[in-house]
């Protein structure tokens, strides 16, 4: 069955949410925050993540893909894309 459509804004809370699982303060957070470097992320977190994001939204995303995110609306985008794609 296919995820259900979500709009922007509900995907940036689920992304949020993924990252205060991980243990990042939500008050960090925002579209335009940088990966790497305002969340200081090492590789075995970021995959963490994804795999919450894949979970929670039901879609697959590409390691690449994510591996070219450089803020969280990029991430944004990705997660919005990879359901358009299903």
């Amino acid at each position: 069955m296919p995820a259900q459509t979500i709009t922007q804004v509900e995907a940036f809370m689920g992304i949020k949410a993924a990252m205060a699982a991980a243990g990042f303060d939500l008050s960090l957070l925002t579209p335009e925050t940088r990966i790497g470097t305002d969340l200081p992320i090492d590789s075995l977190e970021m995959v963490e993540i994804v795999l919450d994001l894949e979970h929670r939204f039901g879609v697959p995303l590409d390691d690449r893909e994510v591996r070219r995110c450089a803020t969280l609306r990029d991430l944004t985008d990705l997660v919005l894309n990879a359901q358009m794609g299903q």
